[in-house]
């Protein structure tokens, strides 16, 4: 019995080790953004490892549409965000993560470059609203989607995992630098 919680115990603080090593905030550098195809020009992606095991990644990304070269403020700024909250593992220098559907979540917006809503002409800004809106529901439901096919930015199952100093790598294609 006391082997066993011995056991237990070691395994435990070895798991704590490890994930203290990767603890902190890491960036996916351009190498790894430019394979995300989420339909945006400008893509950010942000790792946050804390030692009690909880993962949290943020990715972001933007684009801007020009509609009319003459009118620079009936330019669209689109923009995306994708928030992934779950918990990790490390053991033997592998890495799993554990992501439930329910704490995937996605948003997205657009709206006019330097647009102000016009209170006196009432009728525009309410069409305004109401496309940013339909953009926003839609293009959220895409970025859920379009999240399924990288899986490797978010879905590991004992992939192997190296830290050297300010590199970290999950698998073949995930990199990141603090």
């Amino acid at each position: 019995m006391k082997r066993t919680a011995f056991f237990l115990l070691s395994l435990c603080l070895s798991v704590v080790c490890m994930a203290n090593g990767i603890a902190g905030k890491w960036h996916c550098p351009d190498e790894v953004t430019d394979q995300i195809e989420m339909g945006f020009d400008n893509i950010s992606c942000t790792y946050k490892f804390k030692k009690d095991g909880t993962l949290v990644i943020k990715i972001k990304g933007m684009t801007r549409v020009e509609h009319h070269s003459a009118n620079p403020e009936s330019n669209t700024l689109r923009r995306g965000y994708i928030l992934i909250k779950g918990r990790y593992t490390i053991h033997d220098g592998r890495i799993s993560s554990f992501v439930e559907n329910k704490d995937v979540e996605t948003y997205a917006q657009e709206s006019r470059e330097n647009e102000k809503y016009d209170e006196r002409n009432i009728a525009v800004s309410t069409g305004a609203i109401i496309r940013e809106k339909t953009y926003g529901e839609g293009r959220a439901r895409i970025l859920r989607e379009r999240l399924l096919d990288h899986r490797f930015l978010w879905d590991w199952d004992d992939e192997p995992l190296i830290q050297s100093g300010k590199k970290l790598q999950i698998g073949t294609r995930l990199k990141c630098r603090k």
